[in-house]
C-alpha cells in the first residue's frame, strides 16, 4: 500500500504540454509544474495552483477542474509532474465568501395581475358628460421580477437558521440597485454535494422577488408594503393600529451572503499517493 503524500506550494513551470484553447462553448487550458526539492538554475518556482484557482485575472471564471500527478521518469528522485487541467467555473467550485454583487444571478421579469371593482366613483369611463361611474370589475398589471442568486455554505443547520430569520422580510436599504422596500426575500432551496475533498457542502439557490406598483420608485413608497385601496384606486400603505407597522418588516439582507463562510479546508492541496 503506498503512502499518501502532499505537492509542495511552489514548483518550476514547464513549457511541456501547454495549451490554451478558445472554443464556442468556453475555454480549456493545462499548464505543467516540476515539484522537486532541486534547484534549476535556468528558471524560478512559481506557485502551482490549486482546484479552483483562475487561469489570469483576464480569464477569471477558466479555473483548475483537475490534478494529475506522474513521476517523471518513473524515479522518484527526478520529482512529480503536476499537470493542471482548466475549464470554466461551476457553481459547485464557488468557494470563498462573496458579497451579492459577484454571485452568479439569474432574473425574469413579469408582471402581477390584479382585478378589481371600483369602489364609489373612483374610476368612471372616459367622455362621458356626466361622468358615468365604472360599475364593473377592471384589470390592472404591476411590475415584478424573481431574481435567483447562488452560494455554496457548508453548515446547513446555521445557514438554515439565517434563511429562517429573513424569509419573507423585504430590504431596509437599496438592494441589486432597487430602492428600500421593493426587496422580498422569499426562501432557498438547498442541494447537497461532496466538494473536492469529500467534505459534505450546499449550493444555495437564494430567492428573491422584486414589485413596483405605485410609480414612485423610491426608497420607502413603493414596493410590497402598498397594496391596492378599491375605494380610491391608488395604492397605498396600510399600517396596523398599533406601532403603525406595515405588512412587511424591513431587515438587512446582507447576512445571506456573509453568514457562515467556508474555511480554510476549502483551499488546501491534495494528498497524492506517493506509490
Amino acid at each position: 500500500m503506498g503512502s499518501l503524500t502532499g505537492i509542495q506550494n511552489t514548483g518550476y513551470a514547464l513549457m511541456e504540454q501547454w495549451q490554451f484553447t478558445i472554443t464556442s462553448s468556453g475555454a480549456t487550458g493545462t499548464r505543467v509544474y516540476l515539484d522537486t526539492n532541486l534547484t534549476l538554475a535556468s528558471s524560478s518556482k512559481e506557485n502551482i495552483p490549486k482546484i479552483g484557482d483562475s487561469w489570469s485575472d483576464d480569464y477569471p471564471d477558466i479555473v483548475v477542474k483537475s490534478i494529475a500527478v506522474t513521476y517523471i521518469n518513473n524515479a522518484e528522485e527526478c520529482g512529480k509532474k503536476i499537470v493542471c487541467t482548466y475549464g470554466p467555473r461551476s457553481i459547485e467550485m464557488e468557494v470563498s465568501p462573496q458579497s451579492e454583487d459577484d454571485l452568479l444571478k439569474n432574473v425574469t421579469v413579469s408582471g402581477e395581475f390584479i382585478s378589481w371593482e371600483p369602489k364609489g366613483s373612483s374610476y368612471y369611463w372616459l367622455g362621458t358628460d356626466p361622468h358615468e361611474t365604472v360599475k364593473q370589475p377592471i384589470f390592472y398589471n404591476i411590475s415584478k421580477a424573481s431574481i435567483q442568486m447562488y452560494r455554496v455554505i457548508k453548515d446547513f443547520d446555521a445557514y438554515m437558521a439565517v434563511v429562517m430569520s429573513i424569509v419573507n422580510t423585504v430590504n431596509i436599504e437599496e438592494f441589486l440597485g432597487f430602492p428600500a422596500e421593493t426587496v422580498l426575500f422569499t426562501g432557498a432551496n438547498c442541494s447537497e454535494f461532496k466538494n473536492r475533498s469529500g467534505f459534505k457542502r450546499w449550493k444555495v439557490e437564494l430567492l428573491f422577488t422584486v414589485r413596483s406598483c405605485t410609480g414612485d420608485y423610491t426608497d420607502g413608497n413603493d414596493g410590497w408594503n402598498f397594496t391596492l385601496r378599491e375605494d380610491t384606486g391608488g395604492f397605498e400603505k396600510p399600517v396596523t393600529e398599533l406601532l403603525d407597522a406595515p405588512l412587511y418588516n424591513s431587515v438587512y439582507f446582507n447576512p445571506l451572503f456573509t453568514s457562515d463562510p467556508l474555511g480554510d479546508d476549502e483551499d488546501l492541496f491534495e494528498a497524492y499517493p506517493s506509490q
